[in-house]
């Protein structure tokens, strides 16, 4: 990953794209708290790739469960 790769900010539209959800989805993660961490910007969830990639590291499955 380049320098500031990790602190690009991701829009609930590029972050559903990544993950194969739909925008609802992380709308969905963010009411509920189950998402990645978020900013907002005025009325703008925007997304940091750090805080990203270590929400998918909690997520990853061993043997079909959430290790």
């Amino acid at each position: 990953m380049r320098g500031n790769d990790a602190d690009r900010h991701l829009t609930v539209e590029d972050l559903a794209k990544r993950l194969g959800v739909t925008p609802k989805t992380v709308y969905d993660w963010n009411f509920k708290g189950s998402g990645p961490r978020y900013l907002k910007v005025g009325v703008y969830c925007r997304y940091r790739m750090s805080d990203v990639l270590s929400w998918e590291k909690t997520r990853l499955a061993v043997r079909g469960r959430v290790a």
